[in-house]
């Protein structure tokens, strides 16, 4: 806590936010308070938190009567430390930010500051990373401001007197228009990096590669560096760490992992414009995500007019494969609507393969076992979207928009398993799964938007998702002996048949509120409010055949309903320390209130997640940043809840309710050179959640596979990215992220410790051909690694596509081979480290489709309409939606 001070100026608004205030925000409420006020408030607040309760400046009698003041000692260095820079007074300054039409700030764009009279200089100068500008110790005169950056059109302001050395000017935000240069016949259009870096993190702009169009957007989110699809368990790692938050244009996706995946493999990647890749998020974004944030952004169009856009892919690999989409927006003026259809089909195939030796007491005790697994898979996936936005007056803009998206899939999958029991008997079980996948996706938000004079905004969203899952299988088992006459052991679960019914129904409410303010000294402050409330329901259920009746399972049986509600309160201040470097300091405040309607024990707590982030240019070339953050990662609905889901005949799926959720801090520092990116953290992490873990039943005759948390984890990586154009028509981008790990479980026979090194890379090639030809190749790898006790050899994956762009603007055609070597196979090892369920030791050998034949696709796309950059000043991003925690078995 600190002092708070309530004063005239901020009354209303610090009553209307007076739980932020008590949840620690204090430093934080001085963004109600005039701008005249703001520094000596400031400083007065980071005195008097740096002293014990016993000395605290007076800043208001009512602070003392109403007893703010408490002892704040370990954040009191960092907080003075962070306004020294303001003791001196701030005399005449010009301060403004510059960002693109799509809300992205601009770095590096030039800013001059010219004498009104003849245009002559007299200050210069570059937008920092967060695309502000600032001029200091201007003296009186009458002047212009001149942006430009490569690619944009030239802003310049109309001509403004600079009265004295005491009246600041802020600018507020600036656009600048993409912008086609025409040389001699030939139409040059800006092109954006394929890698960006940001305070946040990594931003992977894919619009420019030849592999996204025809592509899902889950095999485009498999190419970004750092990101691991584990589409065995249909889990998403960034930078070799579990515990990644998903979000569509800045929205959560409030779905487990394993059902995103699902999602984002039948949603076209053909408008998909960049995947922001957010190792060390601020405090505006939610707490959850221990390794990071993935936040994929489509392009939205911004043209005046009608205007669309329209796609057609066909390929192969071990099935056929099949997409469309199409999208039509208007824009007239200050109106907009937008809408968008896009479909997929595809025919999937994987494989499994397990040989090792474990102890089964069901079974005779010692043996060993062959397994083999083949699943085939036919997507169908429908995605309809609508759009509707309004600019009113007085620089305010209302919006709804509306996704529905739904799948019908079909499944079989074939298990073979035969065990020779010691000394010379054998089992053949032979296991024939078909089941029927359905679900349909749904997401609706309402926005409004308001800046008022003097820099200030505000934005209010609200969220209405609703998810539905349904999944029934029927598997038919024989059994055999080793001369092949069929056998029937005793037992529920070895019947000749079992029925498996499931079915999930998810719907979750969003309400959030952000504001924010420049000021004319170039300091922003952010503060918010959101609250969330979910319902789910997940129904489940096993019924065998046993004389021709099909009779229930109760063990398995499933009927739990989950309540949760989440709220939560940020506050941030983002400091400019001099012209070349800037500090930011964050701060969230999250309850979780969580109940199951079974004998799962409800969770209830709150916790700060505190974050900083700095960052010093030193030169045009070179930049320093640091950040630290801390964030959690809850566990799934799913993953805490009571039940089990038929596996084989020794072995189910199951939740753990005594689940812990994950804390982790992680502390990053990083160099920028020209293009060119270093940087190494550490991270620690308590109670990381390993999914699909095994452990025993308490008699010691079932393997339960379940999720479990290792005890600690602890990271120390590097990381490199290193852009380089080799000549005109060849340029290419490399990544290597490298580091120690160790960590402790014990969920084992006996706790264990091990540690490991780990690499990853990832590169792509582009090369300009002559003819309006392009060329890519891409690829990535990831080494040796454990999840849990389970160890994980290395694998990777290359990949290349050619485009040819038609004349006149009548279209493309591309070309794109996944995996060209058939590499995409993983080796997993269990038992490697301590003693595991049965004292298994194993090798398991997974092969994707593309292992099987590389997949081709061919893709025609074709934009339509307005070619000519007439566009409005749009908000600058999108509102924070919801979808997050469920997990499909």
């Amino acid at each position: 806590m600190g002092c708070i001070p309530e004063l005239n100026g901020a009354h209303k608004l610090t009553n209307g936010l007076q739980f932020l205030m008590n949840s620690g925000f204090g430093p934080f409420s001085a963004v109600f308070f005039p701008d005249v006020r703001l520094v000596n408030i400031l400083l007065q607040v980071s005195i008097s938190i740096s002293c014990s309760s016993s000395f605290c400046l007076d800043l208001d009698p009512i602070t003392r009567q109403k007893g703010y003041c408490k002892p704040m000692m370990m954040k009191s260095i960092l907080i003075t430390l962070m306004f020294y820079g303001f003791t001196q007074q701030l005399n005449a300054q010009i301060t403004g930010m510059v960002a693109a039409e799509g809300g992205e700030k601009i770095p590096f764009a030039n800013v001059l500051l010219l004498q009104a009279a003849d245009s002559s200089f007299a200050k210069g100068g570059l937008t920092d990373d967060e695309g502000r500008f600032l001029f200091e110790e201007v003296e009186k005169g009458r002047y212009l401001i001149r942006i430009s950056n490569l690619g944009f059109s030239t802003w310049i302001s109309q001509p403004f007197e600079i009265a004295g050395p005491d009246i600041p000017r802020d600018f507020g935000l600036q656009t600048l228009h993409a912008e086609a240069i025409q040389l001699e016949g030939l139409e040059v259009r800006a092109r954006k990096g394929l890698l960006q870096q940001q305070a946040e993190g990594t931003v992977f702009n894919v619009e420019g590669s030849v592999m996204t169009r025809g592509s899902s957007a889950l095999q485009v989110l498999e190419r970004s560096p750092g990101v691991f699809i584990d589409r065995r368990n249909n889990d998403i790692s960034l930078n070799g760490q579990n515990g990644v938050l998903l979000m569509i244009n800045g929205k959560q996706l409030r779905l487990p992992v394993a059902e995103a995946v699902n999602l984002l493999s039948g949603m076209s990647a053909d408008n998909l414009e960049k995947i922001e890749l957010l190792t060390a998020p601020s405090a505006k974004h939610d707490a959850e995500g221990s390794a990071g944030i993935i936040n994929i952004v489509f392009k939205k169009n911004d043209l005046e007019g009608t205007n669309g856009s329209f796609s057609l892919t066909g390929g192969h690999g071990w099935g056929p494969k099949g997409a469309g989409s199409f999208n039509l927006s208007r824009q007239r003026g200050g109106n907009r609507i937008s809408g968008g259809y896009a479909f997929s089909y595809d025919e999937t195939y994987s494989d499994l393969h397990g040989m090792g030796s474990e102890i089964v007491p069901a079974l005779g005790g010692d043996l060993d076992f062959d397994f083999k697994n083949v699943s085939k898979r036919i997507r169908r996936s429908h995605q309809f979207s609508l759009g509707l936005e309004r600019d009113l007056a007085a620089h305010s803009a209302i919006g709804a928009s509306l996704s529905y998206q739904f799948s019908n899939d079909g499944s079989g999958a074939f298990n073979r398993s035969h065990y020779e029991i010691d000394p010379d008997s054998m089992v053949n079980i032979r296991v024939n799964i078909a089941g029927q996948d359905k679900w349909n996706h749904l997401v609706s938000n309402v926005f409004f938007e308001k800046q008022f004079d003097g820099g200030a905004k505000l934005k209010l969203n609200g969220d209405y998702l609703h998810y539905r899952h349904q999944n029934p299988t029927l598997a038919g088992n024989q059994y055999s002996n080793g001369r092949g006459e069929p056998i029937y052991p005793q037992g529920g679960l070895y019947a000749e048949a079992i029925k498996g019914h499931s079915r999930t129904s998810i719907h979750i409410g969003v309400l959030k509120l952000d504001w924010e303010k420049t000021f004319s000294s170039g300091i922003r402050l952010e503060t918010g409010l959101k609250g969330s409330y979910a319902e789910s329901a997940n129904l489940g259920s096993l019924e065998r055949m046993e004389q021709e009746e099909w009779v229930a399972d109760e063990r398995s049986r499933t009927n739990l309903r989950v309540t949760e509600g989440i709220g939560a309160a940020y506050s941030s201040v983002y400091l400019p320390l001099g012209t070349s470097a800037n500090l930011t300091l964050g701060a969230r405040y999250e309850y979780w209130d969580q109940q199951f309607d079974d004998t799962t024990p409800g969770r209830r707590f709150g916790k700060l997640f505190p974050s900083l982030f700095f960052s010093k240019r030193f030169s045009e070339e070179t930049q320093l940043r640091f950040s630290y953050t801390k964030r959690i990662t809850r566990p799934d609905y799913n993953d805490l809840a009571s039940y089990l889901a038929y596996n084989d005949p020794i072995s189910v799926y199951s939740g753990n309710p005594l689940l812990k959720p994950a804390i982790s801090n992680q502390f990053k520092g990083g160099v920028q050179y020209k293009t060119a990116n270093f940087s190494a953290w550490y991270g620690y992490t308590d109670n990381p959640i390993a999914r699909y873990q095994i452990v025993e039943n308490a008699g010691s005759d079932l393997v339960i596979i379940s999720p479990q948390n290792v005890d600690w984890q602890r990271t120390y990586n590097v990381q490199a990215d290193l852009p380089v154009d080799f000549s005109k028509w060849w340029s290419a981008n490399f990544g290597l992220i490298a580091g120690y790990n160790r960590f402790k479980l014990s969920y084992t026979h006996e706790p264990v410790e091990e540690s490991f090194w780990a690499c990853g890379l990832n590169g792509s090639q582009t090369f300009i051909l002559p003819k309006r030809w392009s060329l890519e190749l891409s690829g990535w790898y990831v080494s040796r690694h454990y999840n849990g006790s389970v160890k994980v050899g290395g694998f990777g994956m290359l990949n290349a596509g050619v485009k040819h762009e038609l004349k006149n603007g009548r279209g493309s055609f591309q070309l794109s081979v996944s995996d060209l070597m058939g590499s995409m196979r993983i080796t997993s090892h269990l038992g490697t480290i301590g003693n595991e369920a049965f004292l298994v030791k194993a090798d398991v050998v997974y092969r994707a489709e593309s292992a099987v034949a590389p997949i081709l696709k061919l893709t025609y796309f074709q934009s339509f309409g307005n070619t000519q950059l007439k566009t409005r000043t749009r908000r600058n991003d999108d509102p924070e939606e919801e979808q997050s925690r469920i997990r499909k078995e």
